[in-house]
């Protein structure tokens, strides 16, 4: 097996089409990492560009690749170029050597079109990243929900389950209907699918409130999850006697045979109480119950502005060992006069930041 080599190239139909052939060897046909469509739009149609590829090479033929999809992100009256690790991926012949791989992943250092660079990990390049390699990982994404069926949080295998559900599943949920039946009434604040015509400029005034965010506005959301092909979702806007509040994106789907209803994103103002908060968290509760999903759940930052904001009762936090894997963030500053960025904490992302759904 002749030497590889690392060669960056800008995303194109025909990098779509080797990308898909190379997927297919892990995944079979798999449409997150197969579909035209799918890839067209996370990796050409997006509003921040197209997708950079790291690929491996093997002569001409690609055996491995590390893709950049770019952000912008607002730090005070700046905005910076940045891009998320995706769709990682060796050919199986290429493993070993391990070279390969940490070549691949080292490669990303060295590219300088784009300021910060982050990522995430799996159970299996975790260690690798934290202890071998040293990556600086500032902060972890944390799970945040509400079991909203009991007869979930068991297996069907449990032999107390039955029991336990007779006697609590509907004292459970009929307790949880009257307290959000309360909280409705008597805090004002609700769901909307009306946006500001403002709106764009709301979300620049937020943004450049709360440093290190990627940057929203109505073309971003309407890529993101009105556009995409499989990752459709839901933006509801918020509203207190007509005063306007920011915006929740929602999104259910089925993992492991339950049904989550997931808050995929979210930008409030200040103007938004502790207590509109809380009737909020309450509000989205009922949303997905009418839904029937099963679980309520996000995914986030908890140690940022925002994520402070959103957060509390009666959403409880999800330990890493319910989750498949835990979701550590970390950075890399290419453009030196950054470096503090490899070291902050509040950096806010959401799941609509990163690749996971």
């Amino acid at each position: 097996m002749s030497k590889c080599n690392i060669v960056s190239e800008k995303f194109s139909p025909e990098i779509i089409a080797e990308f898909a052939k190379l997927s297919r060897v892990e995944y079979g046909d798999l449409p997150a990492v197969t579909s035209k469509d799918h890839l067209n739009w996370k990796h050409l149609n997006g509003p921040f560009g197209a997708s950079t590829a790291l690929h491996l090479k093997d002569g001409d033929k690609i055996v491995g690749r590390t893709i950049l999809q770019p952000r912008t992100f607002q730090l005070s009256d700046k905005k910076i170029k940045a891009a998320f690790v995706t769709d990682a991926l060796v050919h199986p012949s290429y493993r070993r050597p391990v070279s390969n791989f940490l070549s691949l992943t080292l490669a990303i250092k060295e590219a300088k079109d784009f300021d910060v660079i982050f990522h995430s990990s799996n159970e299996k390049t975790e260690n690798i990243y934290k202890k071998i390699l040293r990556f600086s990982n500032p902060f972890s994404l944390q799970g945040f929900g509400l079991p909203l069926k009991l007869g979930k949080l068991f297996p069907e295998k449990f032999y107390l389950r039955n029991i336990f559900l007779k006697l609590m599943g509907a004292p459970y949920r009929l307790t949880l209907e009257a307290f959000l039946y309360l909280v409705r009434k008597f805090i004002p604040v609700n769901l909307s699918e009306k946006c500001p015509q403002d709106f764009d400029e709301f979300c620049q005034k937020e943004c450049q409130k709360n440093n290190f965010l990627t940057v929203r506005n109505q073309e971003i959301l309407q890529w993101r999850f009105r556009d995409a092909p499989l990752w459709k979702a839901g933006v509801s806007h918020v509203y207190g006697q007509e005063k306007y509040f920011g915006y929740i994106v929602w999104r259910q789907l089925e993992l492991s045979g339950c049904s989550f209803f997931v808050i995929m994103d979210f930008l409030l103002n200040d103007e938004l109480s502790k207590l509109r908060a809380f009737a909020l968290r309450c509000l989205l509760i009922k949303k997905a119950m009418l839904s029937d999903a099963d679980i309520i759940f996000t995914l986030l930052n908890p140690r940022t502005k925002l994520s402070k904001k959103f957060l509390g009762l009666p959403f409880v936090g999800v330990p890493d060992k319910f989750l498949p894997h835990a979701t550590p963030i970390f950075v890399h500053a290419n453009n030196p006069s950054l470096m503090a960025m490899e070291q902050e904490t509040a950096l806010h992302l959401t799941l609509s930041d990163i690749d996971y759904f």
